[in-house]
């Protein structure tokens, strides 16, 4: 579990150093306004509570002005329409992040994580994806549903830039397909109901020699 923590938070420098990267240019990458806009308004439609979250370590406004590198009312004073853009996406972005915590791979149960928190980093991380350019990591991937963060405990190296190779030894990696699992449930579930015949052959000989005792 801290291993996945560790993760986690590797994940999300990799992450915001990519934002950071997108949000320190004068317009939105090309041809992607319309995406953007969706999201923006997606958000303050279905997730607006996280543009207010004020939390230790999740506070939207604080972490919106270090992916800006500035207050975001400040960056707008004087800003061009295209610039404008950015700043409102970094506004979203910054929310977003703030309720993205290092251990957000917990499934659904393990802690009061609302429908809504889930939902957002999933649709968050699909945007991030498909419209950012940016490519998800292991426990990003956890997140959103794509791997299983409980198939197996053997170590594996993981890396915040995607998957990493297959464990020399052939060992089951920890990350695998939600398929697998079942798989190796099923195999356990199997040997557990089979008959024990040393067990059964254990007790026919108790009864051979308490039937032999009698007899002397």
């Amino acid at each position: 579990m801290l291993k996945l923590n560790k993760l986690g938070l590797a994940a999300q420098q990799v992450r915001r150093d990519k934002l950071r990267e997108v949000l320190g240019r004068k317009t939105l990458p090309k041809g992607k306004a319309a995406d953007v806009a969706g999201f923006v308004a997606a958000t303050m439609w279905n997730y607006h509570p996280l543009l207010a979250q004020t939390a230790k370590d999740a506070d939207a406004q604080q972490v919106t002005t270090e992916l800006l590198g500035a207050d975001a009312l400040t960056a707008l004073d004087g800003a061009s329409a295209e610039r404008r853009q950015v700043v409102n996406l970094a506004i979203v972005l910054g929310a977003h992040e703030a309720n993205l915590p290092k251990d957000a791979w917990r499934p659904a149960g393990a802690f009061e994580y609302s429908r809504m928190g889930r939902d957002a980093r999933t649709d968050y991380l699909r945007f991030l994806t498909t419209v950012l350019g940016y490519p998800l990591s292991d426990v990003e991937q956890v997140i959103v549903g794509d791997l299983d963060a409980e198939a197996s405990n053997q170590p594996r190296q993981l890396t915040p830039g995607g998957l990493a190779p297959p464990h020399p030894d052939g060992a089951n990696p920890p990350f695998s397909s939600p398929g697998a699992k079942v798989a190796a449930d099923t195999s356990r579930s199997a040997a557990i109901s089979s008959p024990v015949l040393p067990c059964a052959a254990s007790s026919s000989a108790r009864r051979s020699l308490r039937t032999m005792s009698s007899a002397e």
